[in-house]
């Protein structure tokens, strides 16, 4: 073989080495990195839908709250139609939030009927929104 050619083979096959193992060094430290911001970027997301989930359920929580200290109120009031007012105040709930789409309320019997002895007995209120 010539000399030239020689050459040609080391200097290409050295080359061709060195550019090998200089790609698989980078490819594996962006591989690295890669992963790395992955994760970050995935528990910014996580952390970010989860706030966003406790903003919307404290908001019902404290809607529900709220009904049930006005429910208890208006039960314990002196009031004749207590179950009239009751279902408006479920149907104005139901109104003023689109998301929603039916209202419960129970009453255990022994807890708001004065002189009822039984254990088991239950009066319920359930609304539902139409169209």
């Amino acid at each position: 073989m010539r000399l030239n050619i020689r050459m040609l083979i080391y200097i290409l096959s050295t080359s061709l080495i060195t550019f090998s193992l200089g790609n698989g060094y980078i490819s594996f430290s962006y591989r690295t990195k890669a992963i790395i911001d992955a994760r970050s970027i995935t528990d910014a997301y996580a952390a970010k839908y989860a706030n966003l989930i406790k903003a919307a359920l404290d908001r019902d929580f404290g809607i529900s709250r709220g009904m049930a200290h006005s429910m208890l109120a208006i039960e314990n009031s002196k009031t004749a139609n207590k179950e009239a007012i009751q279902i408006e105040i479920m149907k104005d709930l139901l109104n003023a939030n689109p998301s929603y789409i039916a209202a419960f309320l129970q009453w255990d019997l022994s807890d708001c009927k004065t002189g009822y002895t039984k254990t088991h007995r239950r009066r319920f209120i359930f609304t539902v929104k139409t169209g």
